[in-house]
């Protein structure tokens, strides 16, 4: 676990650089990018971010923040309706947050969606 000189927390390695994103339109063409040319979204911070109804669907998600613990900080950051179905995550830290109705699911069909 690092702590850096913010009192903040992250379980990412100290050694990844991390690219800040700013806003939402800054996300989006980086979901849009990493789709197109099938690469891992990878090496962001988020924490500046207002996730809400997003679709990170089949995305290999590794080394992202979406949140940092701030011990300063009371408030959790609420992160709603994001679809994460069929990504697979390694490395994300989620701290500090709550999720609201995100999707987790396997990329599978379910009973609902079959023909």
């Amino acid at each position: 676990m690092n702590v850096s000189e913010t009192n903040r927390i992250s379980f990412i390695d100290k050694s990844v650089k991390l690219r800040k994103v700013k806003d939402v339109e800054e996300l989006n063409e980086l979901i849009a990018q990493c789709r197109e040319q099938n690469k891992p979204f990878s090496c962001l911070d988020l924490s500046d971010v207002d996730l809400k109804n997003l679709n990170m669907t089949c995305l290999d998600i590794e080394n992202v923040i979406f949140n940092t613990f701030d011990v300063k900080e009371s408030e959790y950051k609420q992160i709603y309706n994001v679809c994460f179905k069929g990504a697979r995550l390694h490395n994300v830290s989620f701290a500090q947050c709550q999720l609201v109705r995100c999707n987790f699911d396997k990329w599978e069909l379910t009973l609902k969606e079959q023909p």
